[in-house]
């Protein structure tokens, strides 16, 4: 287009009048407009082309974060379901663990116990011997007694423990609100066993025998993750015959 007004011009003898010349102008600011226009075309293509490509690879890449964020929420659903599980079965076995031992040396103290009585009642009227051996079978039947409170208190700590660790690891699952009354009815047995036992301290006897009975009934408290340990409130029981420990 540009070589078109030389080649009129060529072609003439005499200077081109005003019309041609004026002519040739817009010939020139036409072809001229229509190349700028074409390459705004091209460029906004161009563009268009790169946001279409950013665009898609945001898409991209913002899809794949969401997969990880999914996949990475699943796992850690996963893995507190398994810790959840393994906490509940290992509260369920050490609360039965603690029943059975409960319940076998409540049997072997009750055993003792009537066994004690038949020997203090055949041997009333014995001599010093048969007195001194009484005197040790006393000294054995309350050594087992206190090692029934002993080993009772332990479990019944450990089981109060386990269970409210359970239910502040449940927190927001289904099973929170049965997680957190076994933590709770634990912790009471807890209380009332300690209870008891203090009206026992209460009792005339010496400092060996309160400190062994004593074993196991420190004040209860539980771990909490990234807190320090606090005590747990535990129900006062009523007013019961200490002999019933």
């Amino acid at each position: 287009m540009p070589f078109i007004p030389i080649l009129i011009l060529a072609s003439t003898s005499s200077w081109p009048s005003e019309a041609l010349i004026v002519q040739l102008a817009n010939i020139i600011v036409t072809a001229l407009l229509a190349a700028f226009l074409a390459k705004m075309n091209l460029d906004a293509q161009e563009r268009a082309r790169a946001e279409k490509t950013r665009s898609e690879q945001q898409s991209k890449d913002e899809k794949e974060r969401s997969n990880a964020a999914a996949a990475h929420a699943e796992e850690v659903k996963r893995t507190l379901k398994i810790t959840t599980d393994a906490a509940e079965k290992s509260a369920r076995d050490a609360i039965v663990k603690a029943e059975e031992v409960r319940t076998t040396l409540q049997k072997a103290t009750e055993v003792n116990a009537e066994k004690l009585e038949d020997v203090k009642a055949s041997l009333a009227e014995s001599n010093a011997s048969g007195a001194k051996k009484l005197d040790d079978l006393a000294t054995v039947a309350k050594a087992t007694h206190t090692l029934v409170n002993s080993s009772m208190s332990a479990q019944l700590k450990i089981s109060a423990v386990a269970l409210r660790r359970i239910a502040d690891l449940t927190v927001g699952l289904p099973s929170h609100e049965q997680d957190t009354q076994a933590a709770d009815l634990a912790e009471k047995l807890y209380g009332e066993h300690v209870s008891k036992q203090a009206m026992v301290d209460a009792q005339p006897g010496t400092d060996e025998e309160k400190k062994g009975q004593r074993s196991g009934d420190e004040p209860l408290h539980v771990i909490v993750d990234n807190a320090p340990s606090q005590p747990v409130p535990v129900a006062q029981a009523p007013a019961t015959d200490p002999k019933t420990t």
